[in-house]
């Protein structure tokens, strides 16, 4: 063949394979058999623009395949020319923000586009309601621009999945469903077996935490809004994530290798949600971010996990994934992700514009529907390697006379299938007669085909009760679904049914509700399983009705176990169910959690015991036994029994009358510290939950009550309760064996084994030890009886919380033991009661033995307060006794008021015998006080019905007493009483007091005296209720009227109260007294100081017709010298019934009557009345102390008026020295100073009987020789220098005995006994004297034999009388003659 024709040969072959190839491009591009022609396709025209129909499609499998075959039927069927845009977002948002024009950058939304000109009009498979935030800003401010929405008849869900076979494998072997949340609770299920680790997934196929959500720092706040877990999340709000990879939710946080995996892909969406969940739920799940999309992908193959996933998707179709299913919620609060998410709707968005654009591309659009199986069958095509184009095809080509009946007809009322008659005005038509076109069914009814002489076409039907449809354009209402309902005609949608109700089956239109009481965990709930028990209530496992949660627990309900709260324990022990207990005394015994949960290493009711061989810990928790742990228990031993003899070892070498003060004052104080001690331990039983450190302290203190934590007997032994409370109670008796162990030892070795002879220090000892640790020992025997109650409603023991109390064997045996122990405190108080009654009859009798044996009663109270102890010891036994009460309130309130009323009797009875004790105890008391003030605050669960209570109990009381009180006082004031005082003695006290003391002795004493005399140093406790003492409680004052009387405004108020309230007055004149002048009178107000008296309501008048009154008045008259007989004699007028006249009284007796008096002992006082009155009174009370031997009572060497002067007996050996103010300036007290020295009389004891005494000094010295020297001139004796100056130094070298006249009559009577203490010590009485000379001696004769032919010749006026103001004295004065002056001064 030649060129040419070869030539020809190949043009033609190329030809024809070109022809070939346009062919085969041609079947390729064309789908349906009839398709449009590609130059016959045509343009959309919008407000004058011609554009393509312009499709907006998403980068997920679902939204291509579907797309595609809408795309095919736009462009192949109805001629379309069409333009595709999208983007690689897995996320239809962007399809609608293309659509309305609408663009977002940083967050805020702006739609600025033109509509017009807007080149996006189609949008297949938009998630509806996937994002409401923006939806619904679109629709409220542009809803122009929404696109319409018509229904793809398919749905979409975004949850949690699982494979089918790991659901299988778990249903086949336990019966557990995975498909179901409340399998992978931790405190019921064990769902974690069927699943990997966590460590079996590479770490590098994960995102960090820190390149996802979880490292977002608001992801904290939002989770932990609705699920608190503060360790899950750092400060800045991040997840915590310990290998940078995963997060572990609390439930298996602490064994992370039960957690089951889960993946998460992109940047980790549904992250916040799923923790949630997780925490919520208490699912054991570990959550981490695939760090590809491929290792999204992937990993679930390789690896047994749940993961997050979407449906309709090719992603996990081989896995044959099945949903999770949370509990559902209608109306979830804003960040509330716990609740399974509602489905989502997937429709096809379309420009408003389209509508009029193009109405055939529209009504298409509107009738497009395919079923879930549809899009299923299509992407398992799609991921058999299928082009979406290609699958889309084939759906096309297999479904041929579905889509067809999606295009539109040529007659205008041949409606299509999803759209109805309507008439030219735009409603509605039922018949083709009435209608002009066709229009979309809206949402809400249902195209209904109407068949007529024209043919077939379409009406526009409202949807029937349980039925709705909320897409334009559909053919059928959709029946509600399960748990769905509608009960109103033509809606677009069904209710879901509401909380507490549930529609089981379809087309409801109402719900049933649940019964008994439960409720559903939010809306729309399908079975009437899915009622469960609300929160705060859980179901009985065996009834299966709903139980209140106790007190202490936490029931989150809807089929959640319940959970313990801190400090309390969740028990099954019991056969009624579940059970709260509280863990009284260390909470952190009980952490909280699930049924049984307690610390480590305890176990029991309320987590009390620890587990075998095991040791309570600081924390709360038990800890194995060590080696060391016994060592407590031996210390405490050692301890004890070496407390116990050094106990016997004090009180068998305790001398107390020997005892220095500073060793009794710190046995005393540590005794008290002990006893406040036991106290505070006492206070710590109370029901508080004590906050650190107070906790450590009443820790501490639980050491003192042998509390088995502090000693680790459980690593001594395996102890019951029952065995540690027979051991607390055998524990007083141990000691007590201790005791007479060592009785027995010392009394062999020590004293020849005179048992009996030392008795007394063992019973001391005993006493010591049973009065120290009285409280301890009532809180051991009374721990059975305080019971506490529990959330549950059942009371256990506070101390043995293991032993239930009231209907328990165990309980009732410790009850019965309790009972028979408490003879102990009893017979101890028994015992205590009758020493002190025995008391005052021993003390008599001499018995120091009885003192010294029983010291622990009467070592810390003062001899008149012993009955103090009773009410010390019955104080500790209420508040060992208060921890008892079933009410922490009532407990606090009512110790706090023991201890007020304890600290009012310290302070107003003074009770210890030192001011140091009681100030010891009521600080105490204050401490006390405060502590259970404090504990107060941190009370828990009070019953505040208390308060009020409280509050009208003393409302009620106030109300009741007042009256009482009231009625009381007028009944008082009405009704005359026997006055409590016959006498009350008015005196100024420099001039009189001592005569007053010995007036109200001489009264008291006096048998025709009945009555008590008030006396203000001995009677009057408050100054300020003097004048009331007057007016109220004294039948007569009895004045004593000496010359400076009435310079004290007290006695003229005393006076003046006597007079206005006609309260009988006697007045008594002494020698030196004058009757107060008118004038003196008048001036009163000037003369005298009355504020105190115009005080209390007494006027200047007052005073001066008191004054007048007094001048009138019979009196009785005191002569100058005072003697034994004459006080008999002024007495005895006193006390008459004639006490107003005017009574002479001789008062003195005869020198023969003196000198027959042969006592070897005299006592020597001066011969003012104060000063003799001052020496009867210590004879008065020295009586009674030497009643048995009169012999030792000394002769009082009286003075008289006549000329015989005093006289020494001869056989005097000792002289009682009486010094007071001015006694070396008289005449007689000299005489019988020297007849000392003519008798050479050397024991002597001086005695001070003067408040204002001067000790001698050099000028004492100087003026008692002037005075010696007078004394001699007077005599006409020549005087000699130092005649008694060397007797006077001798007699105050030695120590001066005081006689304290104004003190009380108590201090008196020991004052009394020193004396009589000096008396017989003739050691102590002996003076050394110089030798007297020859002329000494002569002169000191003559004095003697001479002495009566003086008189006192310097006597001044009373030294001791309190000064008045100087016109008071002058007017005093002028009523005082010369000649009773000069006989009343000396000389």
């Amino acid at each position: 063949m030649g060129a040419p024709a070869c030539g020809i040969a190949l043009a033609a072959f190329l030809l024809a394979l070109f022809a070939v190839l346009c062919i085969d491009h041609r079947v390729q591009a064309a789908c349906l058999p009839d398709a449009i022609l590609e130059e016959k396709l045509q343009n959309i025209v919008v407000d004058g623009i011609s554009m393509p129909l312009g499709f907006w499609n998403g980068n997920w499998d679902s939204g291509n395949v579907v797309g595609a075959v809408v795309r095919l039927i736009c462009v192949e069927a109805l001629g379309f020319r069409i333009n595709i845009t999208g983007s690689d977002d897995v996320s239809s948002l962007p399809g609608l923000l293309a659509l309305a024009g609408c663009t977002r950058k940083r967050g805020d939304l702006r739609c600025t586009e033109n509509v017009a000109a807007n080149p996006h009009h189609v949008a297949v498979e938009f998630w509806q309601n996937y994002n409401p935030v923006e939806e619904a800003w679109i629709q409220t401010n542009y809803p122009e621009r929404f696109p319409h929405s018509f229904k793809l008849g398919y749905v979409a869900v975004d949850e949690l999945f699982l494979a089918t076979s790991e659901k299988q494998a778990a249903y086949s072997a336990r019966g557990l469903a995975l498909q179901y949340y409340t399998s992978y609770d931790v405190a019921w299920n064990k769902a974690q077996d069927f699943f990997d680790s966590y460590t079996s997934i590479p770490a590098s196929k994960l995102a960090k935490c820190t390149d996802t959500k979880a490292g977002a720092k608001t992801l904290g706040p939002l989770v932990q809004q609705f699920a608190p877990d503060p360790a899950g999340f750092d400060p800045s709000g991040a997840a915590n994530c310990p290998d940078g990879h995963w997060w572990f939710a609390p439930s298996c946080r602490s064994t992370p290798d039960e957690c089951i995996p889960v993946l998460a892909g992109g940047n980790g969406w549904m992250l916040d949600g799923l923790m949630q969940r997780a925490i919520a739920f208490n699912m054991p799940l570990a959550l981490a971010t695939a760090a590809s999309r491929g290792d999204y992908v992937s990993l679930p193959f390789a690896h047994r996990c749940l993961f997050l996933s979407w449906e309709p998707s090719t992603h996990f179709l081989e896995r044959q994934t099945v949903q999770v299913m949370f509990p559902e919620n209608d109306h979830p609060a804003e960040g509330d992700k716990r609740n399974r998410a509602p489905t989502t709707v997937l429709s096809t968005l379309v420009h408003q514009a389209l509508e009029k654009a193009a109405p055939r591309a529209y009504g298409v659009l509107q009738q497009v529907q395919f079923s879930q199986a549809d899009v299923m069958a299509m992407l398992t095509e799609l991921k058999g390697g299928g082009r979406p184009e290609d699958v889309a095809c084939k759906w096309l080509l297999n479904n041929t006379r579905k889509w067809r009946e999606w295009l539109p007809k040529d007659d205008p009322t041949d409606c299509l299938s999803g759209q109805g008659l309507v008439s030219s005005s735009g409603e509605f038509a039922r018949v083709r007669a009435e209608a002009s076109a066709c229009s979309p069914c809206v949402a809400g009814f249902f195209a209904s085909k109407l068949t007529d002489d024209r043919g077939l076409t379409h009406t526009c039907q409202a949807c029937a009760v349980g039925q709705s449809q909320p897409m334009w354009g559909s053919e059928t209402c959709t029946v509600c679904s399960e748990g769905y309902f509608q009960d109103i005609v033509g809606q677009s949608a069904c209710m879901r049914c509401a909380k507490g109700s549930y529609a089981t089956g379809l087309g409801h239109s109402v719900c049933t509700e649940c019964s008994g009481g439960k409720t559903t965990d939010g809306t729309g709930f399908r079975f009437a399983s899915d009622c469960q028990c609300p929160p705060g209530t859980y179901q009985d496992a065996g009834s299966g009705a709903c139980m209140t949660c106790s007190r202490g627990s936490t029931c989150r309900g809807f089929g959640a176990a319940p959970e313990a709260s801190p400090g309390f324990q969740l028990s099954q022990i019991l056969s009624d169910g579940l059970s709260v207990f509280a863990c009284f005394g260390d909470p952190r015994r009980c952490p909280g959690g699930y049924l049984g949960t307690c610390a480590s290493g305890r176990r029991g009711i309320a987590c009390a015991e620890c587990e075998p061989d095991m040791s309570p810990a600081d924390n709360g928790s038990c800890e194995p036994c060590g080696r060391s742990d016994v060592l407590p228990f031996v210390a405490a031993i050692v301890s004890a029994c070496l407390c116990l003899a050094l106990v016997y070892y004090k009180v068998n070498a305790e001398d107390r009358a020997r005892q220095s003060y500073s060793g009794w004052l710190i046995t005393m104080v540590l005794g008290q510290s002990l006893s406040n001690m036991q106290l505070v331990g006492a206070v710590s039983k109370i029901s508080v939950p004590w906050p650190e450190p107070a906790r450590s302290c009443m820790k501490f203190l639980k050491g003192l009550a042998f509390d088995p934590e502090i000693l680790r007997l459980g690593c001594v032994a395996s102890f019951s309760a029952i065995d540690l409370y027979m051991l607390r109670l055998c524990t007083l008796p141990l000691g007590i064996a201790v005791l007479v162990c060592t009785h027995l030892v010392v009394a062999t070795l020590r004293y020849g084994g005179r048992l009996r002879e030392r008795l007394g220090v063992l019973v001391g000892s005993m006493g010591v030890v049973v009065m120290s640790l009285f409280i301890t020992i009532c809180s051991w025997i009374l721990s059975p009886f305080r019971c506490t109650r529990n959330p549950n409603g059942k009371w256990t023991m506070v101390e043995y919380e293991v032993i239930l109390c009231w209907d328990s064997a165990e309980h009732i045996g410790l009850l019965v033991a309790g009972c028979i122990a408490l003879n102990i405190p009893i017979l101890f108080i028994t015992s205590v009661i009758h020493l002190l009654r025995s008391f005052p009859g021993r003390m008599s009798a001499g018995d120091v033995g009885f003192l010294n044996r029983y010291a622990f009663i009467f070592a810390r109270v003062k001899p008149a307060s012993r009955w103090f102890m009773l009410v010390f010891l019955l104080r500790n036994l209420v508040v060992a006794t208060l921890p008892s009460i079933p009410n922490a309130f009532w407990q606090t309130f009512l110790m706090s008021t023991v201890f007020v009323l304890s600290m009012c009797g310290t302070l107003r009875f003074e009770p210890w015998k030192m001011p140091l004790l009681n100030a010891f105890d009521v600080l105490s008391n204050l401490f006390l006080l405060a502590v259970t003030g404090i504990s107060m605050a941190f009370l828990q669960n009070v019953d505040l019905q208390a308060v009020p209570e409280i509050m009208l109990i003393i409302v009620v009381s106030v109300l009741v007493m007042l009256p009482i009180a009231l009625i009381w006082c007028l009944v008082r004031h009405m009704r005359p009483k026997a006055k409590p005082f016959r006498w009350f003695i008015c005196h100024q006290k420099s001039s009189a007091g001592t005569f007053a003391r010995l007036m109200k002795i001489a009264l008291a004493e006096s048998k025709t005296c009945a009555g008590g005399v008030f006396l203000d140093s001995d009677n009057l406790g408050d100054l300020a209720t003097l004048f009331n003492v007057v007016k109220s409680d004294v039948k007569t004052l009895l004045v004593l009227c000496t010359r400076d009387v009435f310079s004290s405004p007290w006695c003229l108020g005393e006076l003046t109260t006597a007079f206005v309230s006609h309260v009988d007055t006697a007045p008594v004149h002494f020698s030196d007294f004058r009757v107060p002048s008118g004038e003196f009178i008048s001036n009163i107000a000037s003369l005298v100081d009355l504020s105190c008296l115009v005080e209390s309501g007494l006027g200047v008048g007052d005073v001066e017709g008191a004054l007048r009154f007094l001048s009138a008045l019979a009196h009785i008259s005191m002569p100058p010298l005072l003697s034994e007989v004459g006080l008999a004699k002024i007495t005895a007028q006193i006390a008459s019934t004639d006490a107003r006249r005017d009574l002479v009284v001789a008062t003195s007796t005869s020198s023969a009557a003196r000198r027959s008096i042969t006592r070897s002992t005299v006592i020597l006082v001066d011969t003012t009345i104060e000063a003799v009155s001052a020496s009867m009174i210590f004879l008065k009370l020295l009586f009674p102390l030497v009643a048995h031997d009169p012999h030792k009572l000394p002769m009082l060497l009286e003075h008289s008026e006549n000329d015989e002067g005093i006289v020494v007996p001869e056989k005097t050996t000792v002289v009682v020295l009486f010094c007071t103010a001015g006694c070396f300036a008289s005449v007689n007290y000299l005489l019988g100073l020297i007849h000392m020295v003519r008798l050479k009389i050397t024991s002597v004891v001086p005695v001070v009987a003067a408040e204002h005494f001067d000790f001698p000094d050099n000028v004492f010295y100087a003026a008692l020789d002037k005075n010696v020297g007078q004394f001699c001139t007077s005599l006409c004796i020549q005087k000699t220098a130092n005649l008694l100056t060397p007797l006077v130094t001798a007699i105050f070298r030695k120590i001066v005995m005081r006689f304290s006249v104004m003190d009380t009559i108590d201090i008196l009577q020991v004052q009394t006994k020193r004396i009589l203490n000096s008396l017989e010590d003739t050691e102590r009485m002996a003076l050394s004297l110089e030798t007297t000379t020859k002329e000494q001696s002569e002169i000191i004769k003559q004095i003697c034999e001479r002495a009566h032919q003086v008189r006192d010749f310097a006597k001044d006026d009373d030294p001791g009388t309190a000064a008045t103001t100087p016109e008071a004295s002058n007017l005093l004065k002028e009523e005082t003659n010369q000649e009773d002056m000069e006989e009343i001064r000396s000389l």
